[in-house]
């Protein structure tokens, strides 16, 4: 922390949050933190803090390696108990936002974040719906081997790289029983899953169970949701290019060298009252199914728009450059 008009610095090493928050109305203060106190629910107790006790002035993400042998992602944010003007959010790529961020909000603006916050209120969890019940393996190189090499007593399993949006490609890999512990699921819960949610990418890409039972962890089964939602509306929903862009703006994860669709972070922004049938039992009549998944997701995007109608106008965050795509 040093006096705004420049004075002498303290020698001392500051002391962690939240005690070294400005404690003056003449002093201001920056940190540098992992990039997931910015947007994880996990920090929320650090933005509620800083928040309440002054005034967040600006937020910029800088991406990994700023340490030498550092791959964790970092952020600077400066607090500022004199600061009246909102918060400035620079993205990693440039891009700066100008808005007010309530104490514990992520640390996100972009010209399409009042969409996302006129959604959320009505809006569920498909967490229920997802089970991470894939094969775990505890020495991958022992136990994966080629299909091709698969002996009559190992399990051929599908992976998150053979997971498409809306397509399953044959399995490449077999798990081998016998070189060390294998923990996996009963069989019923692999045969319950008639969709699967790819974990290794950056967001949700859901397709059908094909081809084999089991599957690794590296895939999520998606359960049927209670009626009368039904299933098709679910993974229209999930791989519209909306919940891309909702996923990726809420989880901040995406960007990430080693980015997993997170089972928690997954939400649907939707309202429950309007789902309908109508548009799965039109997808039904038709002959050609790739008509049929275009169906599905135009009508779980329309049901989107339709209540972003309805909302209040979008706000501008004052963005020196918006994302206006």
């Amino acid at each position: 922390m040093r006096p705004r008009d420049g004075g002498n610095q303290s020698a001392q090493p500051p002391p962690p949050l939240p005690r070294s928050l400005p404690s003056s109305e003449d002093a201001f203060v920056a940190f540098i933190v992992p990039d997931q106190v910015g947007h994880l629910d996990g920090y929320r107790s650090i933005r509620e803090v800083v928040g309440n006790k002054t005034k967040l002035s600006e937020v910029r993400y800088w991406g990994e390696k700023v340490f030498k042998g550092v791959t964790t992602p970092a952020l600077t944010f400066v607090a500022d108990r004199k600061w009246s003007g909102g918060t400035e959010i620079v993205e990693l790529n440039g891009s700066a936002y100008r808005g007010v961020l309530k104490p514990g909000d992520p640390w996100f603006l972009s010209a399409r974040r009042e969409l996302l916050d006129s959604l959320r209120p009505d809006s569920f969890s498909v967490r229920p719906l997802l089970a991470d019940c894939g094969i775990r393996t505890t020495a991958a190189k022992q136990q994966v081997v080629r299909a091709a090499d698969a002996r009559p007593t190992d399990l051929v399993a599908l992976e998150g790289k053979r997971i498409g949006r809306y397509w399953c490609s044959p399995p490449q890999i077999a798990v081998r029983l016998d070189h060390g512990k294998v923990v996996r699921s009963a069989d019923d819960r692999y045969d319950a899953a008639e969709y699967l949610v790819r974990q290794t990418a950056a967001y949700p890409i859901v397709a059908p169970h094909r081809h084999v039972r089991h599957f690794r962890n590296s895939v999520h089964s998606l359960m049927k949701p209670v009626p009368p939602m039904d299933l098709r509306y679910v993974v229209g929903l999930l791989n519209s290019r909306l919940m891309r862009f909702a996923y990726v703006a809420e989880t901040r994860e995406a960007g990430h060298a080693r980015a997993q669709t997170c089972i928690t972070c997954s939400r649907c922004w939707v309202m429950r009252s309007r789902i309908s049938s109508s548009f799965i039992l039109a997808a039904d009549s038709s002959e050609n199914p790739w008509a049929r998944v275009q169906s599905l997701e135009t009508s779980a995007m329309s049901v989107l728009v339709s209540h972003s109608s309805h909302s209040r106008p979008l706000k501008t965050c004052s963005a020196d450059s918006a994302d206006a795509s």
